[in-house]
């Protein structure tokens, strides 16, 4: 499929590069330029005019990559071949200067080889080659300076050299999507594969996969992703009974749905078997996931009783597991479902920012009302509390399931930062276990878990509890202390353990794990709440419920133009304050 033309090997200092070609026939782009450059004695002669053959000026180019190169076959092309060079940048971290080698080639100006792909790629060993946007940065075209001349590309390698090692860069010019023999046996052992075709389900052509330098066969191309059960767990039913609820897990990425992806059910052999629909069952199943990222299987029971059947879910290298049980050897078992809250940082002596959420579902699969329900602190130096505003929180807090089977409650973490607590959750009828993850940290790392945007600027609350703003600050809405708009990111002065923002129009709140609300900004319709005055604030006030005294217990903020709404936990009561001032249930 690919005719090899011999390599150029160039040395510049203590690096060496590599300038390589892999070239295919067929094209009617070529043909039209064919017409262009050759005499009609010369199109009739292949040796001369053909792809593959050697350009007629005798410089070893073929006639393709003269083509490609913008280059007239009747004259030398070697002295306009990709030229190789390094690009010294500096670093922002260390401030010291890397050296990144780069490779240049040209190409029409006027008549671009839109049937042509050109792909860079890079060695250290002549051995295995690297292409893609992980080891190249975006091309970048310099426009011709007279019309008619070439425009020049230049790919540069995110991977820096030092003057001890060497590096190879090499250029393949491709016409049509066709993919090299060597990369298709090196991924499915044979050639003849579809370039169209997606042989992982993750969306990008095979074409595609070459080009990112990805691979055609994995769909998480080696990135873990999260898997979470959302139903389905714990069931029990008559032997050869197909559960009454369906299994479901979620997988995710950065918190976003994976869609098609492949999920496997399987359990040992001779117990039970799975199917995507209520048919066709077997022991092991592969199920794509569906456009919010869920992958459903129906489970049939086997005909001999099982005290427990272990069922394993896994993806892209990550596995969780689920249980099923006949009724015949087991008594009937409830679960509890994980809804909020698991595997959360936070400071020491500091309320988490969200809570610990259940759901008690019976062996029939619905939510279990009015079950007794106990958090308990199994590890670590926290305290658990259904309220932690009006309560100092203890070592176990038993509460009672609602109408739709949820419990929740709060945790504060202990004096002791990079401790690791463990909460166990016991549910008596019917039975079933759950348990949360915490961890405290002396510093929690600086990602912004909450954005909200106002008419002109912008506030991130970041997940130490501080809060930053950048934007217009005509009415010191970015809380700083100044009225100077920012262009970048300044930290809104006097604010710590912050849990939530909110802003609309040119005032900002925010909510501490206090449970006090403080505002900044325009104060027009008394926005901010604190008190008479429509002064603006370029400093956090906090909120009043009445004359001197503090607003408290709040567990959510809002914000609409000049006014802003709390929710408190004590009795669920909504306030505002400012124009259009309302409360009720």
């Amino acid at each position: 499929m690919f005719a090899p033309v011999p390599s150029r090997l160039l040395f510049l200092g203590a690096l060496a590069f590599l300038i390589g070609f892999a070239i295919s026939v067929s094209g009617d782009t070529y043909l039209a330029w064919k017409a262009r450059v050759f005499t009609d004695t010369e199109q009739a002669d292949p040796a001369i005019s053909g792809e593959l053959a050697l350009s007629p000026a005798a410089d070893g180019i073929p006639n393709l990559l003269k083509y490609a190169f913008a280059l007239d076959p009747h004259k030398d092309g070697s002295f306009a071949l990709p030229q190789l060079s390094l690009m010294q940048i500096v670093d922002p971290e260390s401030g010291q200067p890397r050296k990144f080698p780069a490779i240049t080639y040209r190409v029409s100006s006027t008549d671009y080889p839109s049937d042509l792909y050109f792909v860079p790629e890079i060695s250290f060993d002549l051995q295995s080659w690297r292409r893609g946007e992980t080891v190249f940065d975006s091309p970048i075209s310099q426009a011709p300076v007279n019309a008619g001349d070439p425009t020049f590309v230049t790919c540069r390698a995110l991977l820096p050299v030092t003057e001890n090692s060497k590096a190879f860069l090499r250029v393949r010019v491709f016409e049509g999507q066709t993919l090299p023999d060597d990369w298709q046996i090196a991924n499915f052992g044979h050639v003849g594969v579809d370039p169209s075709g997606d042989a992982d389900g993750d969306g990008r052509s095979n074409f595609e996969e070459f080009l990112k330098d990805t691979d055609p066969n994995d769909y998480y191309d080696g990135v873990a992703p999260e898997v979470t059960v959302v139903s389905g767990d714990s069931q029990y039913g008559d032997p050869s009974s197909v559960l009454a609820l369906p299994l479901v897990v979620k997988v995710t990425h950065q918190s976003q749905p994976l869609v098609n992806a492949p999920v496997e059910f399987r359990v040992p052999p001779d117990s039970g078997a799975f199917s995507q629909s209520p048919a066709q069952f077997s022991e092991a199943i592969v199920i794509r996931t569906s456009d919010s990222g869920l992958a459903t299987a129906y489970f049939r029971l086997p005909p001999t009783p099982a005290v427990a059947i272990a069922i394993s879910i896994s993806t892209g290298g990550i596995s969780v597991a689920m249980a099923a049980y006949t009724n015949s050897a087991v008594e009937p078992r409830g679960s509890l479902s994980i809804i909020e809250g698991n595997n959360q940082m936070g400071l020491p002596n500091q309320v988490l920012s969200e809570p610990f959420v259940v759901r008690l579902l019976g062996a029939d699969g619905q939510p279990v009302a009015g079950a007794t329900i106990t958090f308990s602190v199994s590890a670590g130096d926290g305290r658990v509390a259904a309220d932690p505003f009006n309560s100092p929180g203890s070592n176990s807090v038993t509460l009672t399931t609602n109408d739709e089977g949820l419990a929740w409650i709060y945790y504060t973490h202990g004096p002791v930062p990079d401790t690791v607590s463990e909460i166990s959750v016991v549910a008596t009828t019917p039975a079933a276990e759950a348990s949360f993850s915490a961890r405290s940290v002396a510093y929690a790392p600086l990602t912004p878990r909450l954005v909200a945007a106002g008419a002109s600027h912008t506030l991130a609350c970041y997940s130490d509890g501080t809060v930053w703003a950048w934007g217009d600050n005509t009415f010191g809405q970015l809380g700083d202390g100044t009225t100077t708009s920012r262009w970048h990111r300044a930290q809104v002065a006097g604010l710590a353990n912050v849990i939530a923002v909110s802003t609309h129009t040119d005032t900002s709140a925010a909510l501490r794990s206090d449970g006090t609300v403080w505002t900044w900004g325009d104060n027009v319709d008394h926005a901010l709440g604190d008190g008479d005055s429509e002064e603006a604030s370029a400093l956090p006030v906090q909120v009043l419920q009445g004359a001197g005294v503090p607003l408290t217990n709040v567990v959510a903020i809002a914000s609409g133009y000049s006014h802003n709404l709390v929710q408190s936990r004590r009795d669920g009561l909504g306030l505002g304050v400012g124009l259009g001032l309302s409360a009720g249930k």
